[in-house]
């Protein structure tokens, strides 16, 4: 009876072992505040950019960057730019609010303001590699 037992455990153990081989987790950046224009690289290659969302304040967007992500080291830089604003009086804010998750987990979290700057570059820029966080 035990022999079966542990026959019956292993055979459970390794189809569960083979099932999970290969699948890569979900790896997402999810912004909360874009204002105006995020864009993420991966290893220098735009992988996604937001359209122009002016000063919307809250936004939920949901990237996906799993597939982008392979050995865990490459770079990601996540960009914000601020476009010249032709109805602004005065300052030209930016803002951007961001939190990164592997499989639903919170990896890390990020967040910056100012004013001004506004032109085709990026006025925010974070970069990381996968495997630090």
């Amino acid at each position: 009876m035990k022999l079966i037992i542990r026959i019956f455990l292993f055979c459970t153990l390794s189809s569960l072992a083979i099932a999970s081989f290969g699948q890569k987790s979900k790896k997402t950046i999810f912004f909360y505040e874009i204002d105006d224009m995020a864009k993420i690289s991966v290893n220098g290659k735009k992988v996604y950019q937001s359209e122009n969302l002016g000063h919307l304040g809250e936004v939920k967007i949901e990237v996906d960057i799993s597939k982008y992500i392979i050995t865990g080291d490459e770079k990601i830089t996540i960009e914000l730019v601020n476009v010249k604003c032709a109805d602004c009086t005065g300052s030209n804010p930016w803002g951007i609010n961001f939190e990164i998750f592997e499989d639903g987990e919170e990896m890390d979290y990020q967040y910056g303001k100012g004013e001004g700057q506004e032109n085709l570059k990026a006025v925010f820029s974070y970069s990381f590699y996968w495997n630090d966080l």
